[in-house]
């Protein structure tokens, strides 16, 4: 199953910037805590993915973030310059 990821970046001007892309087949990995090894690998929901995504984006300790959508364009963002994030995902049969 493939998830279509969409994120909308509010920035304090009030321009918006929309990005999307798709992750194919998205999973949780869990590893061993003394080996690193993977233990098991979890299929991903869009909620979990969504919940995924927003938290790497909050905390990014550069805050700057250069990301590639399905266009396939790097897109920079300045987190400094953000107001808000929206995160959206859901299931597709596209496959990237």
């Amino acid at each position: 199953m493939s998830i279509d990821v969409l994120v909308e970046f509010i920035f304090k001007s009030g321009k918006t910037k929309t990005i999307s892309w798709i992750e194919p087949e998205p999973k949780l990995i869990q590893k061993d805590k003394d080996t690193g090894e993977v233990v098991r690998e979890v299929p991903m929901t869009p909620s979990e993915l969504k919940r995924e995504v927003l938290n790497r984006l909050l905390s990014q300790d550069d805050k700057r973030l250069v990301m590639e959508g399905k266009n396939k364009n790097l897109v920079y963002i300045d987190l400094t310059e953000v107001a808000s994030v929206t995160v959206d995902a859901w299931e597709t049969s596209e496959q990237e």
